[in-house]
């Protein structure tokens, strides 16, 4: 199978692509053939070994990813794609199923071609795909909306909660609009100018430029 491997850190030409073996799943594993993945922020700090702006967090991130060169070869944290086979003891998917869901705490990344996956475990998550989502879309869903809901759900969000959401045009931001918005809440949107249109079309009843005066601003807090 094709991967994409990295042996250190550094900018994206430190990726090569390589043949490697197609995995072999364990008893309570699948095997799935990737469709999709993506490329977001957090995947490239992990590339890079560099968490932009601190010092601190970047040596956390190496203590977990390898201090001096990447403990897993492969990146990718999000994938979709078809259950190619299935351990003996895997009882919720079987082979041709469309999934997606995370490699969070896997040994190998979903920058390949097949992707061993068990049927549960600590850290990841795997589910069928609506029929509605294309792979694409699959893909990108899952660490952006997991995170969005978590802490919305933290928070305790009901129907008549008024919410400010900083950075809405990201992705965790994204999903919070739409997910906030689901539990009748009123939310503002905080992004650039050249986003302002898309936080609204995702649901939010007010929108806000970061780029404009502190204390227009600092208004939209005191009103919430």
């Amino acid at each position: 199978m094709r991967a994409y491997l990295y042996q250190s850190y550094g900018p994206p030409e430190v990726l090569q692509l390589a043949e490697l073996p197609i995995p072999t799943p364990g008893g309570k594993d699948l095997l799935v053939k990737v469709h999709a993945s993506t490329v977001t922020p957090g995947v490239s700090y992990v590339r890079q070994g560099i968490v932009p702006g601190s010092t601190f967090k970047t040596l956390l991130m190496r203590l977990v990813f390898g201090i001096r060169k990447p403990r897993r070869p492969i990146l990718g944290y999000e994938f979709s794609g078809i259950v190619e086979t299935v351990g003996a003891t895997v009882t919720q998917f079987k082979k041709g199923d469309a999934v997606y869901g995370t490699a969070t705490g896997l040994n190998a990344g979903s920058y390949a071609d097949y992707l061993v996956v068990p049927e549960t475990w600590r850290w990841g998550v795997i589910a069928k795909m609506p029929d509605t989502l294309s792979f694409e879309q699959a893909a990108a869903l899952p660490i952006g909306a997991m995170t969005a809901l978590h802490i919305l759900l933290k928070a305790k969000i009901k129907s008549s909660d008024n919410i400010l959401i900083y950075g809405g045009s990201g992705s965790v931001g994204s999903y919070a609009i739409q997910i906030a918005k689901y539990y009748g809440a009123r939310v503002t949107a905080v992004c650039s100018h050249s986003n302002l249109s898309l936080v609204v079309s995702l649901g939010a009843d007010t929108a806000v430029d970061y780029t404009k005066n502190i204390l227009e601003r600092w208004k939209i807090l005191l009103i919430l």
